[in-house]
Order: C-alpha cells, then structure tokens, then sequence
C-alpha cells in the first residue's frame, strides 16, 4: 500500500512541475520581437524568429530580425545537432532576457530552423 501512495505522488509531482514547463499564456509576459526584448525586464521570456548574423565571441552572437539587433548567448550544447546555420539560414529562439548594468542578452535556451 506504501508503495502505490509514494508512486501515485511521484507521479502528481512529476505532472504537476511540467504542465506550467514553457507557458506563455495570460499571466505571464514573453517577448517576441527584438525590439520588444530590448525594453523587456530580467528573465523575460523570449521566443524570437530570425537570422544568425556573426559570430562576436565563442558563445556570443548578433540575431536580427525585423525590428533590430541583439546578442545572444548560445551554448555548444543548444546548437542543432548535425545542422548548419548560416546568416541566410531563418531561425526561432527561445531563451530569456539577460540584463547587466550596460547591456540586454539573450540567454538562448533552444534554437529551431524555421522551413
């Protein structure tokens, strides 16, 4: 009887902690223009589509889209596996927004090419 009650709760928590994994609806606030990154608070979420455009540092980047530029931070481990991207290569981020004293980044959590 132990057993079924300690699964029955793991099973809730481990539910329960990824049905909000990701959510972008009322209640929260997601940028999804670089502009809109650009004036957005700390830990925004941003869910961006657009190019690459170079390389600044070994995890620092330029992305563009419509409404301007802004430096992102990408990983190793978050690059597509197997897949090149070049800067006329459309993508879509998401991440959250990195705000220092003197700059906004994008921490990039996922990056998907766009067809």
């Amino acid at each position: 009887m132990k057993k079924i009650i300690i699964t029955s709760l793991c099973m809730v928590a481990l539910f329960a902690s990824t049905a909000f994994a990701g959510f972008a609806g009322p209640g929260t606030t997601a940028a999804n223009t670089v502009k809109a990154a650009k004036s957005a608070k700390d830990d925004t979420i941003v869910n961006l589509e657009g190019f690459i455009i170079t390389q600044i540092a070994s995890d620092i980047y330029t992305f563009k889209d419509s409404t301007g530029t802004i430096e992102v931070e990408i990983d190793s481990e978050v690059w597509p596996y197997g897949v090149d991207i070049t800067p006329e290569t459309k993508v879509r981020i998401q991440g959250e927004i990195d705000k220092e004293i003197f700059s906004t980044q994008i921490d990039v959590d996922r990056i998907d090419v766009v067809k």
